[in-house]
């Protein structure tokens, strides 16, 4: 399973650099870029957990479970926003806000782990956004389960 993540982070940072390329060239002044974006700083925290993974730093079921929302997350995003600026017309109704809230979602989960103390996540460029995001949406949760939430 390690191999497919890597291949998918691989295949998202290769689509990264398309999308930055066409959102340069073809369609300037479009939300292209932040596709690229999108899957640029994603593809490299799904090859980190898949080697996390493989080094048995991550319980399999967590590592999978980040590693498989992040990339249906960033490639629903992503492919809805490549599709509307370069074609005009959705990947489907909603696909964005969906690859968006499942993004945050991964990120929710997160909340509830060690992970936001380590360096790596706090250096990552769109940690802050998503936490924002996770810490509203654990507002309405139920307060037993919320204060478990922390980030910084």
């Amino acid at each position: 399973m390690t191999r497919i993540l890597l291949a998918l982070a691989g295949l998202m940072g290769a689509g990264g650099i398309a999308a930055w390329s066409a959102a340069a060239h073809l369609a300037a002044g479009t939300s292209l870029d932040t596709a690229a974006y999108m899957l640029l700083f994603h593809a490299p925290a799904i090859a980190a957990i898949a080697l996390a993974l493989r080094e048995g730093a991550l319980q399999r079921f967590f590592g999978l479970l980040a590693a498989e929302g992040l990339a249906l997350g960033v490639v629903l995003f992503s492919a809805d926003i490549a599709l509307r600026s370069l074609m005009g017309t959705p990947l489907f109704r909603w696909a964005a806000p969906i690859g968006g809230v499942i993004v945050i979602a991964v990120f929710l989960v997160a909340g509830l782990t060690s992970f936001p103390q380590r360096p790596w996540w706090r250096e990552a460029s769109f940690a802050p956004y998503f936490e924002h995001a996770a810490v509203y949406v654990a507002g309405y949760m139920p307060r037993d389960v919320a204060r478990h939430v922390r980030y910084g």
